[in-house]
């Protein structure tokens, strides 16, 4: 039996430039099968209390699916009918349907915006939805190093224009190839894995391979005239 959602949700369109088909992607199209349970007051209307249910899966991580979900389509029922174990109220249902995943897998490289630093972590915002995590034995030293903020006291005895946006920082990291900071660059970094924190996925990352990548001078950008530091 097919579950029609198409009342309550668009379906997701194909989109080779998200779902390619690269070995290294984070994201993947899967067809799984999976047990969902319903309330009774899902009854009124099947359809509506199964996309409910479905509709919860999003931007969640899903044990079963092994990835975040992103999106859903061709909902079907693998049986028409439910089960009630013991005294729950609950009617439980096999489904099976195609799903897009989030899935960072260890060794995908991808690429973040940086949104904070201190001397023992850098933060990216990958795709404006995801965190990532770069912990200070991940940074090579050879590469990049922290600076603290001298820019309030060089302001007051210099007499330079104060930079308001700076005032509360710390300090920064600057890349010591190219003397550039990295304030609100992008940086492509490496999957090393996740964890969770007050139910919110943090991606683990690391910068290490940049050591290998530092004797190729061609893979250097300027990060002040791009603001993108990668590797090719």
């Amino acid at each position: 039996m097919e579950i029609d959602t198409s009342k309550y949700v668009k379906p997701i369109e194909s989109d080779k430039s998200i779902v390619s088909e690269s070995k290294t992607t984070p994201f993947r199209k899967v067809n799984a099968e999976m047990l969902i349970d319903l309330p009774p007051k899902a009854f009124e209307d099947f359809d509506k209390g199964v996309y409910t249910y479905m509709n919860a899966l999003m931007m969640q991580y899903v044990d079963e699916l092994d990835g975040i979900v992103l999106a859903y389509e061709n909902v079907k029922l693998c049986d028409n009918t439910g089960y009630i174990y013991e005294d729950s109220p609950y009617s439980h249902f096999f489904v099976r349907a195609d799903f897009t995943l989030w899935d960072a897998s260890i060794g995908c490289k991808m690429v973040g915006k940086v949104v904070r630093q201190s001397p023992l972590h850098i933060s990216l915002l990958l795709y404006d939805s995801f965190n990532v995590k770069i912990n200070r034995q991940c940074i090579p030293d050879d590469i990049f190093e922290w600076r603290d903020n001298d820019s309030l006291y060089n302001s007051i005895f210099v007499g330079n224009q104060l930079e308001l946006d700076k005032l509360y920082l710390e300090g920064q990291w600057y890349d010591k190839r190219t003397g550039g900071e990295i304030t609100d660059c992008l940086m492509e970094f490496e999957s090393t894995g996740s964890e969770i924190d007050d139910g919110v996925i943090f991606v683990l990352g690391s910068l290490q391979y940049y050591i290998i990548l530092a004797r190729d001078p061609e893979t250097i950008q300027d990060s002040r005239s791009s603001c993108r530091i990668n590797i090719q």
